[in-house]
């Protein structure tokens, strides 16, 4: 019986590629900080696996440069940050645990990183930029890029400025500033920030449990706000509510 490559990698002691691509998804990048903190950018790596995961020996061939040391491992659901300064970033978020220091720095106009594995056979990349469609909040705002299996770029501006390192983020939900006008009749002015380059679409019914209709899309202006006025009909009492993004 032929030995399969999974066998292989881990009779050599090498974490095995094709598990750790199954399993591990670059989580959260913090990548253009104020230049006065640049100090406390970082790269979380997350098991989204139900085992563990040895990462032993894989290291970053683009981007920055971090090799993962022998026995390092990843259980199940557990976050690994990685720095590029360990002091500034612990004093930053108090109680975090920097599981390890790069070198080199993460590009502020966007960058691929990739962990590669043996040769440098790529195991999983990731390509950000500071360009919609991605959050450009991330663009020196202050925020990190959170991954995000809803957004359609895949990444979302996280909720709070720093980014969450070392905490699952999974259940944040930015905040959004939301503004409702009454006109005439039965028409509204709709005033929020958004994420630009995704698609908004206020949906309503009326009453819970009923079938939601589309009242309306919108797409941010470049300034990442939207100003719209619409109307919301006839109905004594309606549900409204606004989601992102639109599915084809």
């Amino acid at each position: 019986m032929p030995i399969r490559p999974l066998q292989f990698f881990a009779a050599l002691g090498i974490a095995c590629p094709s598990a750790v691509a199954a399993g591990v998804v670059i989580n959260e990048i913090h990548y253009d900080a104020d230049p006065m903190t640049a100090a406390v950018e970082f790269v979380e790596l997350h098991n989204t696996g139900e085992r563990a995961l040895d990462l032993s020996g894989l290291f970053f061939s683009s981007g920055i440069r971090f090799i993962f040391s022998q026995g390092s491992t990843l259980a199940p659901g557990k976050l690994f940050v990685i720095a590029r300064n360990k002091a500034a970033l612990e004093a930053t978020h108090p109680g975090l645990k920097v599981d390890g220091v790069y070198e080199g720095r993460l590009a502020n106009q966007g960058e691929t990183l990739t962990l590669a594995a043996g040769h440098g056979a790529p195991v999983l990349s990731l390509t950000y930029s500071d360009q919609a469609p991605l959050p450009t909040k991330a663009d020196g705002e202050g925020y990190s890029l959170v991954a995000d299996g809803v957004s359609e770029t895949g990444y979302r501006a996280s909720a709070a400025i720093g980014g969450t390192p070392g905490s699952d983020s999974a259940g944040e939900v930015p905040a959004m500033k939301l503004t409702i006008d009454r006109l005439s009749g039965d028409r509204v002015r709709l005033t929020f920030e958004a994420e630009v380059g995704v698609i908004y679409t206020l949906l309503a019914t009326d009453a819970l449990g009923q079938t939601w209709e589309s009242l309306a899309r919108f797409e941010p202006n470049a300034d990442g706000t939207v100003t719209s006025s619409i109307a919301l009909g006839q109905a004594r009492h309606r549900f409204f509510k606004l989601v992102s993004p639109v599915k084809p």
